[in-house]
């Protein structure tokens, strides 16, 4: 079952991390999804109608199916595996054909706020959610981030 949600409002999580929250829209369940720099960028740039110089990629993304005669009809976050989240942005082609594209979560929102289209968490993923959150698998301790970050080899690391 899909449940519609409000569109993505983005907030700080102490200690400062950005994450785009998702609100069922009759009921009081609510999904996090963490926000890298980029994803962060793109969303706030849709979410508050900034002006940017030149379209960013979601933006064409969007304008270029629509030239050819698709359109973008709903977002569906359906899965969480390994604690990522899964989606689907569903299409209309020309023909009439209803088609599903998986796309990665942050980017998915993004298109869907483009759009202006709704966004819908299945039953699962709320429910997949709240047993990680109970289980304390939803993110990281910072002393488990502490431990990554002290095993990387830094003479790996790729430098520009």
């Amino acid at each position: 079952m899909e449940i519609l949600v409000e569109s993505p409002v983005i907030i700080l999580v102490p200690p400062g991390y950005p994450m785009a929250l998702l609100k069922e829209r009759n009921g009081p369940r609510e999904l996090l999804i963490s926000l890298n720099v980029i994803s962060l960028n793109n969303l706030s740039i849709v979410v508050h109608k900034v002006e940017t110089p030149r379209p960013i990629i979601h933006q064409v993304y969007v304008h270029s199916l629509q030239m050819l005669g698709a359109d973008v009809q709903k977002v569906v976050i359906d899965d969480i595996v390994n604690g990522a989240f899964h989606s689907h942005v569903y299409l209309i082609t020309q023909e009439g054909n209803a088609e599903a594209v998986d796309t990665h979560v942050t980017d998915a929102l993004v298109v869907a706020v483009v759009r202006g289209c709704p966004i819908f968490v299945t039953e699962e993923v709320f429910k997949k959610n709240a047993e990680d959150i109970k289980s304390g698998r939803d993110s990281l301790s910072d002393a488990e981030a502490m431990r990554i970050l002290e095993d990387i080899d830094e003479t790996k690391l790729t430098k520009n």
